[in-house]
């Protein structure tokens, strides 16, 4: 599976662990858990990094409406 479907199937099946820093940055910008669920069949892949710290994580882009977003997703 790719990863992209991977993150997609988690955001779809709500297998989702949102960190309090996550909360923190979603409320600065005013962005809901709504949103994140409603836009993924949006997401792009911007960026990878096999190579982070503890799992390979990636930056996926998604738009919802008249919002541009930028999240960074682990994946194992």
């Amino acid at each position: 599976m790719e990863i992209l479907d991977f993150i997609k199937s988690c955001i779809r099946r709500k297998k989702i662990f949102w960190t309090y820093h996550v909360n923190m940055r979603m409320a600065e910008r005013y962005i809901t858990r709504d949103i994140i669920l409603a836009s993924v069949d949006r997401y792009e892949i911007i960026e990878t990094y096999p190579d982070d710290k503890y799992l390979s994580s990636c930056l996926v882009y998604a738009c919802h409406e008249d919002i541009d977003i930028a999240h960074s997703f682990c994946t194992g």
